[in-house]
């Protein structure tokens, strides 16, 4: 009876919410004996229950040099022994949940597994001739949270394919190069490749850890911080961002065909610190930007945003610091604020401060928005484009041609911003190249355009060659009529017989010059001739161009 009274009474555990570290997923579990019960709506799913103990068991009844568990629910506690082994452990389709500290792991994988771990003081290797080059793999997993904390990873970190993520955290990190049985690892990286998350998170309080090399490809991410850390280069390759945030000490930071959405903000500047960070080289090729971005005060040399579509606002500035002192005699290009902003679409607003920018180049690029440039003067921005950059063995017509695309560029800008002068200038300078690029029998013509009208930018210029060619006209007739007899008036008398004057010149070269052509004076000779038709002429040409300069400074506004 009372044994059947026990079994009555017996009754299943009840079910314990779990929610992730996040707080921002949970599910619902019991455990019985060693295996866990997790209920996903109406089904339950039966896995085997290990923890700290039952790991470390099962290393060192191992006589293989992996261990792989399947099917497990991993329920780590931090104040368990700590996992230490030589051997590869392999986690497929599990559940890891809990923290790990004090530990030492040695290519450490997860696959199809979902993680919640806080990760504190472990090192991740590899043993000595391993030719395994990652310490830590994650393949095709769902990262509820993943935090690693005071970790050193010895090569290689990689996340494949881990959709449907959330939160992935580096504080105080730091990765070292190690070595594979015949070869050393040379570019020891974190990679995360083809993985959906929601944010990205990499921190230090301490200047003197750093990760080398960090890579990511492929992926989505809603939101990136990266703060107060030192990191060798970061790649983005192929991704989609929503937010970032970098304020760290980074040497490279790249971006290549990505979309940048709703906020972008890269500030260098030391006054969020107590110490200086900055990104000594920014690159950006073949992305697409669709919110502000602001690189302010960029204490870094180059700064690369070539080939891009910029469909927000975006604003550059160079700090005057620069990172290293230049060594005497030195004329390499190390210390030199360079800016590149080639083959790239503007559609919005973009101000760029060029004071501290000894080098731009803006080849080719679009303005369908406006382009501010400061100081607003033109002679102080052309002293500082570079026109012979990306051009082999010195070429010429290369060099020539970039001249003529930037200057270009610069006449629209001027232009949609109303700095008349300023757009003039460049103007010269543009039709100046075209002269020096067309052919040999053109040149002359576009000299003759710079002489008297800079290019139609000078009406008052303009005005001033066509009293000279009346003066120098009616000052040759006068003379050439005083020794060879070169007019005649109406009746047919020489007309230095008659009573004249300089105004009578003067009178023929005006009517010449306007093309009226009374006929009560004629030339005679044939070299007044000659120079009458070319005074004709010059009058048809000048008077063009008068009047299409003067119309060219009262329509634009």
């Amino acid at each position: 009876m009372d044994k059947d009274n026990t079994i009555c009474n017996y009754s299943k555990p009840k079910w314990k919410k779990h929610n992730s570290f996040s707080k921002k997923r949970s599910f619902l579990y019991r455990i019985e004996e060693n295996k866990v019960f997790i209920k996903e709506g109406e089904f339950e799913n039966e896995y085997k229950l290990y923890t700290n103990d039952s790991i470390n068991a099962l290393i060192e009844s191992s006589e293989h040099d992996s261990i792989e568990i399947n099917n497990g629910f991993i329920y780590l506690k931090n104040n368990s022994p700590k996992i230490k082994t030589t051997k590869e452990i392999i986690f497929r389709f599990c559940i890891v949940i809990g923290k790990i500290s004090n530990s030492e792991f040695v290519n450490l994988s997860f696959y199809e597994t979902t993680i919640d771990v806080n990760i504190e003081l472990c090192h991740f290797k590899n043993p000595p001739k391993s030719k395994i080059a990652q310490c830590l793999s994650i393949f095709d997993c769902t990262i509820w949270y993943l935090h690693f904390e005071n970790c050193k990873f010895v090569n290689e970190v990689n996340l494949f394919n881990c959709k449907d993520s959330n939160n992935i955290s580096f504080n105080n990190c730091s990765n070292i190069k190690g070595e594979l049985e015949g070869e050393d690892v040379n570019e020891n990286k974190i990679s995360i490749i083809s993985c959906e998350f929601g944010r990205l998170s990499i921190t230090s309080n301490v200047n003197k850890n750093e990760l080398r090399k960090f890579e990511i490809s492929g992926s989505i991410i809603n939101d990136i911080s990266i703060m107060n850390t030192n990191i060798d280069s970061l790649f983005f390759i192929a991704c989609e961002i929503n937010h970032i945030l970098c304020r760290g000490s980074i040497n490279t930071l790249e971006f290549y065909s990505s979309v940048l959405n709703d906020s972008l903000y890269t500030t260098l500047s030391s006054r969020f610190f107590k110490n200086s960070f900055i990104i000594k080289k920014i690159k950006m090729h073949h992305c697409t930007v669709n919110s502000p971005l602001r690189i302010e005060k960029f204490k870094g040399n180059i700064l690369d945003l070539s080939e891009n579509s910029f469909n927000n606002d975006l604003s550059i500035s160079f700090d005057t610091k620069k990172i290293t002192q230049k060594k005497p005699n030195d004329t390499s290009e190390n210390d030199q604020n360079i800016l590149i902003l080639n083959h790239s679409i503007l559609n919005k607003i973009t101000n760029i401060d060029i004071t501290n920018i000894d080098k731009a180049f803006l080849l080719n690029t679009k303005i369908l928005g406006y382009l501010y440039l400061i100081p607003n003067d033109f002679i102080f921005l052309r002293d500082k484009l570079d026109h012979t950059g990306f051009v082999k063995d010195n070429d010429r017509n290369k060099i020539l041609r970039n001249k003529k695309s930037q200057y270009l560029l610069l006449c629209d800008a001027y232009k949609k911003n109303g700095e008349f002068e300023n757009e003039d200038l460049a103007w010269v300078e543009y039709m100046k190249v075209s002269g020096k690029l067309s052919k040999w029998y053109v040149k002359p013509f576009y000299s003759f355009l710079d002489i008297l009208g800079k290019f139609g930018t000078k009406p008052s210029r303009i005005a001033f060659s066509i009293f000279s060619v009346w003066f120098l006209s009616a000052l040759f007739y006068g003379l050439f009529d005083k020794i060879c007899f070169g007019f005649i008036n109406t009746k047919g008398v020489m007309f230095n017989q008659e009573m004249n004057t300089v105004f009578d010149y003067f009178y023929f070269s005006v009517i010449t010059f306007l093309t009226i052509g009374y006929g009560d004076i004629s030339p005679s000779h044939l070299l007044v001739k000659f120079i009458a038709g070319l005074e004709g002429f010059l009058g048809i040409f000048l008077i063009a161009y008068l009047t299409v300069s003067i119309f060219r400074k009262f329509t634009r506004k």
